[in-house]
């Protein structure tokens, strides 16, 4: 939005200093010169004032053209880029600790809700737990905010993904419990959708 307000802005500006110097033109040559030569003059001057607008405009155009194609190019690289960065922190050796240990603290705990964890479990059991879903939610934030690229996520989140909704978190973490896990399986299941739907 912003760029189209001062490329309007710009065309604006042009058109008015190009009416202010053709005016001036006018009046001087009018006042300066004999009436054969006006024509003459006023002739070239418009010819030349012409094809040099219309040369501003076209580099003009041409400039605003390479800005998009080059923003563009940025913007898809800085999605795929954060896919790969969201691939590299899933797969760092933290993570695999992380899913590891919460793999084993979902298991032992297959019947007990998520709230229920919360409350029972000492934080230290439960911080694996909590790791792999904050990142899980982290990756649909970035897949609603558009802010990684969609068509990457399944291939390097999919299937890993889905076990975990369906073997963990889809038990665990229903739609019943407080807000503050509301959210979450929300997020979850939405990724789940996004990905079943995808592959």
């Amino acid at each position: 939005m912003r760029s189209t307000l001062r490329r309007n802005v710009a065309v604006l500006l042009g058109l008015l200093g190009f009416l202010v110097i053709a005016v001036a033109v006018v009046l001087i040559v009018q006042n300066n010169l004999q009436p054969d030569k006006q024509v003459e003059l006023l002739a070239t001057f418009t010819t030349n004032l012409l094809g040099t607008t219309i040369g501003a405009a076209l580099a003009f155009w041409f400039a605003l053209r390479q800005l998009a194609i080059q923003s563009h190019e940025a913007h898809h690289k800085r999605l795929f880029d954060t896919a790969f960065e969201l691939h590299r922190e899933f797969n760092s050796f933290e993570m695999a600790v992380a899913r590891s240990k919460a793999d084993k603290v979902l298991q032992q705990h297959l019947l007990t809700k998520l709230d229920a964890l919360y409350n029972d479990l000492p934080e230290e059991t439960l911080r694996p737990v909590l790791f792999v879903i904050y990142f899980y939610e982290r990756l649909w934030l970035a897949i609603e905010n558009k802010q990684v690229d969609t068509k990457l996520v399944p291939e390097l989140f999919g299937d890993i993904f889905y076990w975990w909704f369906i073997n963990c978190f889809e038990t665990q973490l229903l739609p019943a419990l407080p807000d503050l896990w509301l959210k979450s399986y929300e997020r979850l299941q939405n990724a789940a959708r996004s990905t079943a739907e995808t592959q």
